[in-house]
């Protein structure tokens, strides 16, 4: 849609003859300079504006443009043709203020939807999630649709005028001491949980603030809650037995004592290595080469809230993007007993044509892991339902032994073991934060403090000398 503004005599023209109301001149003997421009619009451009839902007299924002748009229709040209227009400000209150001048007062749509008087925090909500769709991933818009269910049906009602800051902190407190029964069992909300929904719904305060719905932001100076659950150190790092009786339990299910292996040896994420190709491997080097996981992605409604069924994805590494690829993609050496895991499992699907015409058939040829009954891949939770199901038929407890409890130990043992240096494990971990490195995945406990600090003490009596 070419721009084509008129000129300041144009529009006051405009709002005289739909108005019949003067356009006065302001205390300084200035025109008015109007908060708005104005364009042609053509029968294509307003047809294809409607197959969008932004037909005539709907207020939306114009992501491509970064402002806030309705389409207008005032009356006839001489050549029999509808004069539409459209009008384009920089908030939402300004649109509505400009239409209801355009129109006056006999069909003008209320303003309400405009302002904070009127407005519920579940329009502003959903006002929110489209100006944000589309600039992440699916799976993380969806993730972002979820959560709003809750804190919409918690005070989705409340009129945006009426909020305050005393009231959203008392809400988002309350997630504190809130619970939830998954599988029979009550559990308080985790830190990661409440985060969220602080993160989420500070977003939609600022956006609020920023399109004039509000005047203030009602939650830059509210502090994020802290949980009161109490989270057990679950991704400490294995022991040398706990390895062992891992994969010994695996030995019937060569595809998951593979991806072991291959998490074992490199520190990989259960997503990076589920998402490995056979081509990643390099025999004579004896090598292996990371450069994509495996995800998933599903669609989500802004209004019914509702979440189409997961598809699996294959994407770049967790932390690469832009400049950072340097920090996501690694390779790294392996031994001569994952070589062997690996050759093993490719002569094994070699060896099952039928499984060999499927992957054929949904271009997953070449990829190591699939679901043996399709040859598609799986979603992430398949690889981890199906390990921890072989786990408990054995006797462990998948829960406890996690997959990424062999990333920790990695670590740990890059540390602990072979005294490396904080940056080359950073490097080796894939990581682009040292500090993500340090305070997650080194797993340190009080013997650990104890036997350093013993170790300490008795360097610097030497320091010191007898007494």
């Amino acid at each position: 849609m070419a721009q084509q503004l008129f000129t300041l005599e144009d529009a006051h023209a405009i709002l005289q003859a739909v108005n019949s109301q003067p356009v006065h001149d302001n205390l300084q003997g200035q025109r008015y300079n109007p908060p708005y421009s104005i364009e042609n619009l053509s029968e294509e451009e307003f047809d294809e504006m409607t197959r969008r839902g932004n037909g005539e007299g709907s207020v939306f924002y114009n992501e491509n443009r970064q402002l806030w748009q309705v389409a207008l229709s005032l009356g006839y040209k001489p050549d029999g043709k509808r004069n539409r227009k459209i009008l384009s400000t920089q908030t939402e209150a300004e649109a509505w203020m400009v239409y209801n001048q355009f129109m006056g007062n006999g069909i003008a749509l209320p303003p309400e939807t405009a302002t904070g008087n009127y407005l519920t925090l579940e329009k502003c909500y959903n006002q929110y999630l489209e100006s944000i769709e589309g600039q992440g991933s699916d799976r993380a818009f969806a993730g972002k649709i979820k959560l709003s269910k809750s804190i919409i049906a918690d005070i989705g009602n409340n009129k945006m005028s009426e909020l305050t800051e005393d009231s959203l902190r008392r809400y988002l407190n309350g997630w504190t001491s809130r619970t939830y029964t998954r599988a029979g069992k009550t559990s308080l909300y985790s830190q990661q949980h409440i985060s969220k929904v602080y993160v989420n719904l500070k977003c939609v305060i600022k956006y609020a603030k920023k399109q004039g719905i509000i005047s203030d932001n009602l939650l830059e100076d509210v502090k994020k809650p802290e949980s009161k659950k109490f989270d057990e150190d679950t991704e400490k790092a294995l022991t040398d037995a706990e390895v062992k009786k891992i994969l010994q339990a695996l030995s019937n299910k060569p595809m998951l004592k593979t991806m072991v292996m291959v998490m074992l040896y490199s520190g990989a994420r259960p997503g990076e290595a589920a998402a490995m190709r056979f081509s990643d491997f390099d025999f004579e080097k004896k090598t292996v080469s990371f450069k994509r996981a495996l995800s998933k992605t599903e669609k989500a409604d802004i209004e019914t809230k509702a979440t189409s069924k997961a598809e699996p994805l294959i994407k770049h590494l967790k932390n690469e993007r832009g400049t950072k690829k340097e920090y996501a993609r690694r390779v790294l050496s392996v031994s001569d007993k994952v070589l062997d895991a690996v050759k093993e499992w490719q002569t094994l699907m070699i060896q099952n044509e039928k499984l060999v015409e499927m992957m054929k058939a949904n271009g997953t040829d070449g990829y190591m892991f699939v679901k043996p009954k399709d040859g598609k891949h799986g979603l992430p939770d398949y690889y981890l339902f199906e390990y921890k199901k072989e786990l408990k038929r054995n006797g462990l407890d998948g829960g406890v032994y996690r997959l990424y409890r062999f990333r920790h130990t990695f670590c740990t043992r890059l540390f602990k073991v072979h005294k490396l240096d904080p940056k080359t494990v950073q490097l080796m971990m894939g990581d682009n934060s040292m500090d993500m490195v340090m305070r997650v995945y080194n797993s340190i406990n009080k013997q650990d403090l104890i036997l350093a600090s013993e170790k300490f003490s008795k360097s610097m009596d030497k320091v010191l000398g007898p007494k």
